[in-house]
């Protein structure tokens, strides 16, 4: 019942603007985000990285060491509630040699996040996991940028769904 009352909600939006009933003014603002991004830092507190309250706060950034295998993003809820563990594995094959100009052309949607200062303090072998809500898409990126001597290396890029079928039930999807 719910699906239709949309469609037909929909339908008399439609309508009405057609005939003029009603005027549509339509404005953008930037996402609001519900969840925050988090990691544990060396010191073993959380960072937290994408932050659901701040919306200026949409991305951020980890350093650890390059030779890490395996890296934990931790997803909370508005309250601060765990809803879901995500990680990354850090593949030391998937590293290419590059130029911060290349990498700056490669994600030039989101340059924003990954700025020249930040590229240049990333220390012999150290990795950065630039963390970033996506703008086409409803979830995150993750990016690794490491340095070996003056050289620059990008890893592999990985999104990850804010939500997903299994945990997430909500009015949209028939279920609740």
């Amino acid at each position: 019942d719910l699906k239709l009352a949309c469609v037909r909600g929909a339908i008399q939006y439609v309508h009405a603007l057609e005939t003029g009933i009603v005027k549509a003014d339509l404005t953008s603002t930037s996402e609001n985000i519900p969840y925050s991004i988090g990691a544990v830092t060396h010191e073993g507190t959380e960072k937290v990285l994408i932050n659901s309250l701040n919306k200026e706060q949409s991305y951020g950034y980890l350093s650890r060491n390059k030779d890490l295998t395996k890296i934990e993003f931790i997803l909370r809820d508005e309250e601060g509630n765990l809803k879901y563990r995500y990680y990354y594995q850090n593949q030391a094959d998937a590293y290419k040699a590059c130029t911060y100009e290349e990498i700056s052309e490669k994600y030039k949607n989101y340059r924003e996040y990954m700025i020249q200062d930040e590229t240049d303090t990333i220390r012999d072998f150290e990795v950065k996991f630039f963390v970033f809500a996506a703008k086409d898409k409803w979830g995150f990126y993750v990016i690794p940028i490491a340095r070996t001597g003056p050289q620059l290396y990008l890893g592999k890029e990985q999104f990850f769904a804010f939500e997903n079928n299994i945990w997430e039930v909500n009015f949209f999807d028939g279920n609740k």
